[in-house]
């Protein structure tokens, strides 16, 4: 069985829907009875945007847009992009973002074997998946990921754009440590999570790939933000 959440883009609630196999899920702004409605979308979102089923081999996500691209990946991974029309089968559990800030994510379910003449109510249902990388991460890596996302909690920062990754010496004063320290820890969280995602994050681009892999699973909530060392240090607005 696969289980489809669509998480709105303030965060605010869900909805789930199950999935049985050949099962298909339509997505959009007007998706019509039984499929997934998109709060508040964007018109440029298509009454059914993406279309989702439980194939074989996994789970055909498929971009039913005319004009706007989706990202996606597996759970715990950071995102492909998807142009319109443009369909993929990912293996296992994984996550569809719709612009702008729509998440949907699907989960596999699977019923436990056991003695067939136990009665139903034996039945038990099992989640698969691999451990997510962020929690493999040490909490130092996790704290500079944090440092990274701050404009995405707040955004009246004088220096940081809203949804732009901090810039390294933004992120030493976030975490209270010298620049050299905080490039250090840059470095290594980078070099950490490539190994752990088997993916490459070179640079400022890097750091975006890893600020937008935070956001978009939640591994980040404002409060985490708001613990920063240094967080008061940043000049705001107002």
């Amino acid at each position: 069985m696969l289980v489809v959440r669509y998480i709105p883009p303030d965060r605010i609630g869900f909805e789930e829907v199950r999935l049985e196999t050949g099962e298909l899920l339509l997505i959009g702004r007007a998706p019509g009875e039984g499929g997934i409605e998109l709060y508040e979308a964007d018109r440029e979102i298509s009454r059914i945007a993406v279309e989702l089923s439980e194939v074989a081999d996994g789970v055909r996500v498929r971009n039913r847009n005319r004009w706007a691209h989706v990202e996606f990946g597996a759970s715990g991974s950071i995102g492909t992009d998807l142009p319109p029309g443009e369909a993929h089968t990912l293996a296992g559990s994984g996550w569809v973002l719709i612009p702008d800030g729509h998440l949907i994510e699907f989960e596999f379910f699977g019923v436990e074997e056991g003695d067939p003449n136990d009665p139903p109510s034996n039945t038990a249902m099992t989640y698969t998946h691999r451990p997510r990388a962020w929690d493999q991460l040490d909490p130092n890596y996790r704290q500079t990921c944090t440092a990274l996302v701050v404009a995405w909690f707040i955004d009246d920062f004088i220096d940081i754009p809203y949804q732009t990754p901090a810039s390294n010496p933004q992120v030493a004063v976030l975490l209270g440590v010298t620049l050299s320290a905080a490039n250090n820890k840059l470095d290594r969280t980078k070099s950490r999570l490539g190994r752990l995602l088997d993916q490459e994050f070179i640079g400022e681009q890097g750091k975006l790939q890893i600020a937008r892999w935070v956001t978009i699973r939640r591994f980040v909530i404002r409060s985490d933000v708001e613990e920063l060392p240094g967080i008061d240090r940043l000049a705001r607005r107002g």
